[in-house]
């Protein structure tokens, strides 16, 4: 692979001026650059592991789920790996969902 930026079909020296203010010089930077709000969805978190307020991906088995009325209808789903359970609560959802989540 090139390394020069304006070897890439499409780019010209005006991209290749905007890019380089990015800091993006070479191909490879450009392959490497990722969006502002970027989340990495393939490191799975186990649920013992899991803290308040972060953004994470876990991987479970649901062993309870049930739709509840308390002055609104919420689907409730417990799911559990080999290091916890962590409930679920869902406040908009179908009853297709429901019915998924329930197999």
């Amino acid at each position: 692979m090139g390394t020069d930026l304006i070897e890439l079909k499409g780019v010209g020296p005006a991209l290749v001026s905007k890019l380089e203010k990015l800091n993006i010089h070479s191909q490879y930077d450009l392959l490497f650059l990722l969006p502002i709000r970027y989340e990495d969805k393939t490191s799975l978190q186990q649920i013992s592991d899991l803290v308040p307020g972060e953004k994470v991906l876990i991987q479970g088995t649901i062993v309870l789920t049930t739709v509840v009325y308390r002055g609104r209808r919420m689907l409730i789903s417990q799911l559990s790996d080999d290091t916890g359970i962590i409930t679920l609560r869902f406040f908009h959802f179908s009853k297709q969902q429901a019915k998924g989540l329930a197999k």
